[in-house]
């Protein structure tokens, strides 16, 4: 028991000890601990002290970053609401332009067309520009033919109004030298037959005288009237065998007396009545110039031949009698080979049985045509023309073959 005391003591001893030293040590930690505890006070201050400060500054950081970015949400807004008004105005603004770009696409597709029928109406007036031209050239030359004839058609009237106041004159002359012949008659008469037994004859003779004196100043003025009349155009072809048929009954009546010509005083409207039948009235006015050439002692022949010239001049445009008698006279002088005759007869049958019908129609090709057979018809006529000149022997064989040539080759040239 003692022994355990003993170690009972020993051992509450040394649990003493080491509760003085446990409690040593926990003063001595205690201690630590306060100080730590004052440490960790001060650090936890300190850090509070930081963590605020910090947080201030982040607080202010954030407050101007939050300015700053609500300033640029504005600026953001702001911009972003302008966007929109200009997304509204380009969006307006696109869809006028998508209508304007329609509205060109259509003038464009119009333009094309328009342009096209331009073309298709430049190419048209190209045409017709050189058809115009062609009008012109072909105008101009059937003005310088027109122009040709009409001077040609001017020396003409010069010519026929000159061999007119030629023919009047020598009316006018024949009919003074009637009137002379009537006086001298007369006077002739009342002299040579004193006797009163011959003075019934004398009368009758005188009576006589006058009477055909009187008919012929109406035949030559009936004959003058048909001229100016123009009642004698159908008759040139026939006045040549009335001509020959005059100077036959010339021949016949020109050894005859006076006495044996029938009686004219009751024949004074024999033109009148004469001009139904053209050969009765030509043998009429045959007898009195026969008669005229007794009484003026002279030849019939040369009465006859005075009639003749004064015909021709007074008719100069209608010159086949002329044409004819001209073709008699030189027969005589200049004969053709009679298969030259015969053909250049041919071609004038051919060509005056040539008749171009004018064109009713208004169209540019019809006038074409018809100004091409104006023309045509123009060198026919004067083909024509150069055929009777030749004929009538105005012109030389050389002259018709160059004429003939010339004309063909207008006519291979331009009908062709």
């Amino acid at each position: 028991r003692s022994e355990k005391e003993i170690s009972l003591q020993r051992d509450l001893d040394r649990v003493l000890q080491q509760k003085a030293a446990s409690e040593e040590r926990i003063q001595h930690l205690d201690a630590a601990l306060k100080e730590c505890m004052q440490q960790l006070r001060s650090v936890r201050k300190e850090q509070e002290m930081r963590v605020h400060g910090a947080v201030v500054r982040t607080s202010e950081e954030f407050e101007k970053i939050r300015v700053a970015w609500e300033e640029k949400l504005a600026a953001t807004s702001s911009k972003l609401s302008k966007l929109d008004s200009e997304k509204t105005q380009l969006v307006k603004t696109l869809s006028g332009k998508e209508k304007l770009i329609d509205d060109l696409t259509r003038q464009r597709d119009l333009i094309h067309g328009d342009f096209d029928a331009l073309k298709l109406r430049l190419e048209s007036f190209e045409k017709q520009n050189d058809s115009l031209k062609y009008e012109v050239l072909v105008l101009e030359k059937e003005l310088d033919i027109r122009s040709k004839d009409s001077a040609f058609n001017f020396q003409i009237a010069d010519i026929a109004q000159k061999q007119c106041q030629e023919t009047t004159k020598k009316v006018a002359k024949l009919e003074m030298e009637c009137q002379r012949l009537r006086i001298i008659l007369g006077k002739k008469f009342s002299k040579q037959i004193p006797a009163t037994s011959l003075t019934a004859s004398s009368d009758d003779k005188a009576n006589r005288s006058e009477s055909w004196a009187s008919a012929l100043l109406s035949e030559l003025e009936h004959f003058k009237n048909e001229k100016q009349s123009g009642m004698l155009s159908h008759r040139n072809t026939d006045l040549i065998d009335d001509f020959s048929e005059m100077e036959k009954l010339a021949s016949s009546y020109a050894d005859r007396p006076i006495g044996s010509f029938p009686d004219f005083s009751n024949n004074e409207n024999t033109p009148s009545d004469g001009s139904s039948n053209e050969s009765g009235w030509l043998r009429n006015l045959l007898k009195m110039l026969v008669h005229y050439s007794h009484v003026a002692k002279r030849s019939p022949y040369e009465v006859l031949e005075d009639l003749k010239v004064a015909l021709e001049k007074d008719d100069p445009v209608n010159s086949f009698v002329h044409g004819e008698r001209s073709w008699c006279k030189m027969k005589g002088d200049r004969k053709f080979n009679p298969d030259v005759y015969a053909s250049i007869l041919k071609i004038l049958e051919l060509l005056e049985g040539i008749n171009i019908e004018s064109c009713k129609d208004s169209g540019y090709v019809v006038r074409m045509f018809q100004w091409k057979s104006e023309e045509l018809s123009l060198i026919l006529h004067q083909l024509v023309e150069t055929c009777n000149a030749l004929l009538t022997g105005t012109v030389g064989l050389e002259h018709f073959t160059q004429q003939v040539a010339s004309y063909l080759e207008w006519i291979m040239n331009h009908c062709f």
